[in-house]
């Protein structure tokens, strides 16, 4: 099935396992029987460099508190089995109007639950196919929370978590959308590759300042004096709905800016405030994938009220070994 998301520097794929039992409620006019568990991804491999391929299975809700090893044999050959044919699926599955096509044969996959990265990396190293992976914690919050700490919409103030109280902004800095024009900036400022084309569908916040406090007076998200506001911090929502690519230029730092922008744009995007991006806020939940012993960014997800869930792998996978 392909993507709503496509555009013409995109091209993105969704597939699932559905197996239907006899007997489906579908011949009766009803919803159709989902056959459990099932695996879906979501794949867009004219991303090329940046990450491409996102996998869920039923079972990680079903069996939150388990671990793989402690599944039960044959939930474990499902896996594998599912895993197995998510792989061949996207080694046979052509799409030459694609962007890029022919692809790279690595595969990119992201944020891979250990429900799936075992049985994924199992198949990998059986192949010699597996040149890059790492391990990240995901922390997850919610953007739903009324107790939430952020911005007190009547006066454009953050709440800080300790205290409940509210925290202005240094004078002459606003929050306001990132300028295509800091796209530069932004792509330089990331070890993680990315896309201009990608960074201009994703919801974002920046803080910018301004050398005169008169400047903000005729601001907004639309129209903004490029020549007279600097780009001071930045975060986005990513595509699988992470905090990502949060960054503070160097002369900005320990302010507490990076947990302002974090807050700020939690708190847009679960009032809607990215619908014109396709992004309607009621999903609920924001997660962001955190290197073990990074406490700046590990403070900045407490400051939000996250907290961390399990362990996720990123790793490439060669097609042509399989």
């Amino acid at each position: 099935m392909q993507s709503p998301l496509n555009i013409p520097s995109r091209h993105c794929i969704f597939a699932a396992t559905f197996p239907l039992p006899a007997g489906n409620a579908a011949s009766a006019g009803q919803p159709p029987i989902i056959a459990e568990p099932f695996t879906i991804l979501f794949a867009d491999r004219s991303r090329h460099q940046e990450s491409q391929i996102w996998i869920y299975n039923s079972l990680i809700k079903a069996y939150a508190d388990e671990t793989f090893d402690s599944l039960a044999p044959e939930q474990q050959l499902i896996l594998r089995v599912h895993a197995l044919s998510a792989i061949q699926f996207l080694k046979s599955t052509e799409v030459p109007e694609a962007p890029g096509w022919p692809f790279h044969p690595n595969l990119r996959f992201a944020c891979i639950h250990p429900f799936i990265y075992v049985p994924l990396t199992d198949l990998a190293k059986e192949r010699d196919a597996l040149p890059y992976t790492t391990s990240w914690n995901l922390w997850l919050a919610s953007t739903k929370n009324t107790d939430h700490p952020g911005l007190d919409l009547n006066t454009n103030k953050v709440r800080t978590i300790d205290t409940n109280q509210t925290e202005a902004l240094p004078e002459g800095f606003i929050f306001a959308r990132v300028r295509e024009s800091d796209l530069d900036t932004v792509i330089s400022t990331s070890t993680i590759p990315r896309q201009k084309s990608t960074l201009l569908q994703l919801p974002n916040i920046a803080i910018l300042k301004s050398p005169s406090p008169s400047t903000l007076a005729s601001v907004t998200d639309s129209v903004l004096p490029d020549s007279q506001l600097e780009l001071a911090a930045w975060a986005y929502i990513g595509i699988d709905g992470s905090l990502a690519t949060l960054y503070v230029q160097p002369p900005y730092r320990n302010r507490g800016f990076a947990k302002s922008v974090a807050r700020e744009l939690m708190i847009r995007l679960g009032n809607g405030d990215f619908q014109d991006l396709g992004f309607d806020g009621q999903g609920g939940w924001v997660h962001a994938d955190v290197k073990v012993g990074n406490k700046g960014s590990e403070a900045v997800m407490k400051s939000v009220g996250a907290r961390v869930v399990w362990t996720t792998l990123y790793c490439w996978i060669n097609l042509e070994k399989f």
